[in-house]
């Protein structure tokens, strides 16, 4: 007797009982085409699993990467890269340039149209992510398999010319990072976290550019407390650990209210919680009033005061 499949309820002789029968190329053949038809239509004409996913605009796993998306050039608030340092150019020296990656050898040019590597560069994750895992990365002519060890929680990326345009760590079996199209060319997959904002909090939790902008007069208050200047400096988000200052303290002024600057001799985090942190600057011995009211503030325009919490 003939039977009909259980997804697709397509139509099945039974040799045993139906061995006998004139073979029916509408029942047998033609409709069941097109059930099979009826059912990959809503994929596109997808010939993979990406391809599919694609299609669908589901099934696409988190990223656990932070600021992977590396085209535009990171030139400004809202374009990809997040670059608080704002790094440009050709970079050679090792360690961090764009913010959550650091240049571990050779050299890597930040582009419009991605990261141009001939080196290695790396992310180290805050905690393991299992065993199972999908390490890609796009570059502009397709997918290449990368290396994370989840015991140093370390995703590397190692290229010989190539530009990456994205990169992807995901929990599992197989990419979700891009696809090829009809023409063969190489599509992301649309990616559950590509905010801008979303990626520069999840960057401030590491790195904090907290820079007054002399062009608007900005600064922060505090108060002298012996030979220190102390300043709580408002955060967007809470920093990951108690960060270290990275600056020079020669280009920063504390501008005693009433009276006159003086340059720290060094500039440090004291303290630090929900949305705040607490800075000490270390003031020459100038006879000033104990509690008087201070402001902290660059002496030059190309000044930069970071807060990193970096791994």
């Amino acid at each position: 007797m003939s039977i009909l499949t259980k997804v697709l309820k397509l139509f099945c002789y039974d040799p045993e009982t139906d061995g006998a029968n004139t073979f029916n190329i509408p029942k047998a053949l033609n409709e069941n085409w097109e059930k099979i038809d009826a059912a990959v239509a809503p994929l596109g004409g997808a010939t993979t699993a990406q391809a599919a996913l694609a299609a669908l605009g589901a099934g696409v796993r988190l990223n656990e990467l932070d600021n992977a998306y590396f085209v535009g050039g990171g030139t400004g608030w809202g374009v990809f890269p997040v670059n608080q340092r704002g790094v440009s150019g050709t970079i050679s020296t090792p360690g961090y340039f764009i913010d959550r990656w650091k240049l571990v050898s050779g050299t890597v040019q930040i582009t419009a149209a991605g990261l141009v590597l001939n080196g290695t560069i790396a992310q180290i994750l805050p905690s393991s992510i299992g065993s199972i895992y999908t390490a890609t990365a796009l570059t502009t002519t397709g997918i290449v398999t990368l290396q994370y060890d989840d015991v140093s929680r370390t995703f590397t990326v190692t290229g010989t010319g190539q530009t990456f345009v994205f990169a992807k760590l995901e929990r599992g079996v197989g990419q979700t990072a891009a696809y090829q199209d009809a023409n063969g060319e190489w599509q992301q997959l649309p990616q559950l976290e590509r905010d801008y904002a979303i990626q520069l909090e999840n960057c401030q939790a590491y790195l904090l550019d907290i820079t007054p902008d002399r062009k608007f007069n900005e600064s922060y208050v505090g108060f002298v407390s012996g030979e220190d200047a102390i300043f709580m400096v408002p955060t967007p988000t809470t920093m990951r650990t108690i960060p270290i200052v990275i600056c020079n303290p020669s280009q920063i002024q504390i501008a005693i209210k009433g009276a006159f600057y003086v340059t720290p001799i060094s500039v440090s985090v004291v303290t630090y919680g929900n949305n705040y942190v607490t800075i000490r600057c270390k003031i020459p011995d100038t006879g000033l009033t104990e509690y008087a009211v201070c402001d902290f503030r660059t002496a030059e325009d190309e000044s930069k005061v970071l807060l990193s919490a970096e791994l």
